[in-house]
């Protein structure tokens, strides 16, 4: 026995369905499209964002003077933080996610290591 056709109101109730769908795909491809843009751009960050601060602190420091540091990485635009025994460079005093921590003997750099902290 065939189906019946459908009346006007099944016919809506189908559309709307058909409707529904669609805009739920959308909203699930914007979020994965806003999703994947946000991964990229915090990878980017992490690996590209701190490259002046990673450069300095690849250059020769060790048995330079604490002034003499200083002057390089103001030369460089950036910023020193002073702590007893040790300078920080980083690119922004407040939010210091990459920096490099240099530890001073009598005045002089001992040692110098790169970091990104979270």
């Amino acid at each position: 026995m065939p189906a019946p056709p459908l009346g006007k109101a099944d016919q809506s109730a189908t559309g709307e369905s058909g409707r529904r769908k669609k805009v739920l795909w959308t909203v699930l491809f914007l979020a994965a499209l806003a999703f994947l843009g946000s991964y990229i751009a915090v990878i980017a960050y992490v690996r590209f964002g701190g490259q002046a601060v990673k450069d300095f602190c690849s250059q020769e420091l060790i048995g330079k003077s604490a002034p003499e540091t200083k002057a390089l990485a103001a030369g460089s635009g950036l910023a020193i933080i002073e702590r007893e025994g040790s300078l920080r460079v980083t690119t922004d005093p407040s939010m210091s996610r990459h920096t490099c921590d240099l530890k001073l003997d009598a005045g002089k750099v001992k040692s110098a290591k790169a970091y990104f902290r979270f």
